[in-house]
């Protein structure tokens, strides 16, 4: 299993339209996420960064799906492309049937229902349920699963052919008016129906903090809020936060993720960033990403822990730290 991309609030979705967020924990897992995310129906979507790894054809697709009333023709969250803007396949409801599970194509102006459940799964209003879907060889001769709460609804066999999009590269969101949202987007290169993200979220001071302006306080706001900051202009900084916990349970760990959003001013000294960890009392950073005159999410996939060179356990990430060095 290799994890593509992750990411479950406002920072982690920066291209198309902005996700309104949504903090009613009645629409997401309050053991795992701090918010759900929606994006206006129609002509547009929230669109993640790319995958690290570049674009694919076949991939599995997770998340969470908080169900506030129903519509039918909903669209929920897709894979697609960045460089073709909106399109994507997606997940959603049927025309006519709100209950139903449906599959999408949208080629950003035509939107294209493909297959349906036929079945009834999905859940009445204030539930929380997963969807995963798995796509194979997108394309002309697709093959693609739907589960909804782990339990096969859709299995279409056919074309998935959307024009402009050869591959997919992100995780597009698009939902209807305040019917749904959504929360825990997992991609990855197999079965994704067992898993969970969990958003640890900075919620301490951490073991060091050479940087002049802010605090952890400063960079956990549920939704981004650029006004509030940590800075320094002083290259070979670090700034470290500890984070939030791990739920009660077992878990294996397939990747971590951190990601910042950050700019740099003019005459700034500093004029790029290291994203890192703190793990087993150990700073590892990455090589750095030069800054822009505006703010922006910068992100780093770990899919094993950078210390130790081999996978992360489960007894990591309490005593783990976000680390930012300046550069």
């Amino acid at each position: 299993m290799t994890i593509l991309w992750a990411g479950g609030e406002d920072i982690d979705f920066s291209n198309g339209s902005p996700p309104s967020v949504l903090a009613n924990s009645s629409y997401f897992r309050a053991a795992f996420a701090r918010c759900a995310l929606q994006c206006s129906a129609g002509a547009s979507s929230t669109r993640s960064l790319s995958f690290v790894g570049g674009a694919v054809t076949s991939a599995w697709l997770h998340f969470q799906l908080g169900v506030n009333s129903q519509t039918t023709g909903a669209r929920f969250a897709g894979l697609g492309l960045n460089s073709a803007g909106n399109g994507g396949l997606f997940v959603g409801t049927a025309t006519g049937n709100a209950n139903k599970c449906a599959l999408h194509t949208w080629d950003g102006t035509t939107f294209t229902q493909i297959a349906t459940e036929v079945g009834t799964s999905y859940p009445g209003s204030a539930t929380v349920v997963s969807i995963d879907m798995q796509v194979t060889n997108l394309g002309a001769t697709s093959i693609v699963n739907v589960y909804v709460a782990n339990v096969l609804v859709i299995a279409y066999s056919g074309s998935t052919t959307i024009t402009g999009i050869a591959n997919l590269d992100c995780v597009a969101v698009q939902t209807s008016g305040n019917q749904y949202y959504l929360s825990e987007f997992i991609v990855g290169t197999a079965d994704t129906r067992s898993m969970s993200l969990l958003t640890m979220a900075p919620n301490a001071a951490g073991d060091v903090n050479n940087w002049t302006t802010g605090t952890y306080a400063n960079i956990n706001p549920v939704t981004i809020n650029d006004a509030s900051v940590v800075a320094v202009n002083t290259t070979a900084q670090d700034f470290e936060a500890n984070l939030i916990d791990l739920p009660a349970g077992t878990f294996s760990v397939n990747a971590v993720k951190a990601i910042a959003r950050a700019e740099v001013t003019a005459g700034s000294v500093p004029t790029s960033l290291k994203i890192g960890v703190k793990t087993g009392g150990t700073v590892n950073v990455d090589a750095g990403r030069a800054l822009s005159a505006g703010f922006l999410p910068y992100e780093r996939l770990m899919t094993i822990n950078p210390v130790t060179a081999a996978g992360w356990l489960a007894s990591d990430m309490n005593a783990l730290q976000m680390d930012l060095q300046s550069a």
